[in-house]
């Protein structure tokens, strides 16, 4: 039996932690992902501008909204409750969220 020295019990860890053999190669491949997610703005006609104009000034404070929305590349969804219009900064509040109105797809 040879006399060698123990290994401290944090560098015997060490040896069976996981290697990132390639450092951001995760990364990388999540952006790629979202890359090829990526959908166009979808343009929207007069009517379809009109109609949800008149659907956004029709909302009452605290009523429950559903709003659907382009926003990098992405369409996304997300309801919640009224607020108001921030006509400086451009956007419609929720309680717990804010829109910008050039995003806006559809309004329920």
């Amino acid at each position: 039996m040879e006399n060698r020295p123990k290994m401290s019990r944090e560098k015997r860890a060490k040896q069976f932690m996981p290697f990132a053999a390639l450092t951001g190669l995760e990364e990388a491949l999540r952006k790629k992902e979202r890359e090829l997610e990526t959908v166009d703005k979808p343009t929207m006609s007069e009517d379809q501008l009109r109609e949800l104009d008149d659907k956004l000034r029709s909302f009452e404070y605290g009523q429950m909204v559903t709003v659907k929305f382009y926003f990098e590349g992405t369409v996304g969804e997300v309801s919640g409750r009224f607020k108001n219009i921030d006509y400086l900064n451009k956007q419609i509040v929720l309680f717990d969220k804010t829109i910008k109105i050039s995003s806006i797809l559809e309004l329920h």
